[in-house]
């Protein structure tokens, strides 16, 4: 298999593998932040913010890289995350974290 199949097929196996996560990511983010915006619930700079990690992006996803060897994909997103994929398994081998919250600190470009 030539060097542009595989990274086709590693972009599709992404694509296959990201966008339904991301949809689930998307409606549970909706979903908190309804009820963390509650007129009810005060809005401190000291409270917790829960972050639910899905196993995928929760954002969009900026850039998508696939490695020479066509083994690995990494993946960086507006949730303020690097995620490593293994093409063949599609799971996650490494996660890189930014800092939570809102703002731009954290961002990865």
């Amino acid at each position: 298999m030539n060097h542009r199949a595989k990274n086709h097929r590693a972009v599709s196996f992404l694509l296959l593998l990201l966008v339904p996560m991301l949809c689930v990511g998307m409606f549970v983010l909706a979903l908190s932040r309804g009820f963390a915006e509650s007129p009810e619930s005060p809005k401190s700079a000291d409270a917790p913010i829960l972050k639910l990690d899905t196993g995928g992006h929760m954002a969009l996803i900026r850039k998508i890289i696939v490695m020479g060897d066509g083994k690995r994909l990494i993946s960086a997103s507006d949730d303020k995350t690097i995620r490593i994929w293994d093409t063949s398994t599609g799971q996650e081998t490494a996660k890189i974290l930014g800092q939570i919250g809102g703002g731009n600190e954290g961002m990865i470009y």
